[in-house]
């Protein structure tokens, strides 16, 4: 069995990064078993009700790291709505 090393991790990152941005939605799309995540935030509308969308930004996972990132939020979703319940 192979010994485990714990692997620290430095992040570095500019101000307008850590402020992040604003997303509406979400598009994935799937290729050779890397995802793009596209996040998407929509203009306001017009009187024939067209809005423009902007890519606010876009990322790429791959299938297995998608995973994880997923159970990831599950967790969290359900830990919140646990607090939720809870304070009731």
């Amino acid at each position: 069995m192979a010994e485990e090393t714990m692997m620290h991790l430095t992040i570095d990152s500019d101000m307008s990064t850590r402020k992040g941005v604003h997303a509406d939605m979400a598009l994935l799309a799937e290729r050779e078993g890397t995802v793009r995540i596209d996040f998407i935030s929509a203009d306001i509308a017009d009187d024939e009700a067209n809005a423009k969308g902007v890519l606010t930004s876009r990322v790429y996972m791959s299938r297995k790291d998608l995973l994880i990132f997923r159970n990831a939020i599950d967790e969290m979703l359900v830990r919140h709505s646990d607090q939720e319940n809870g304070a009731r």
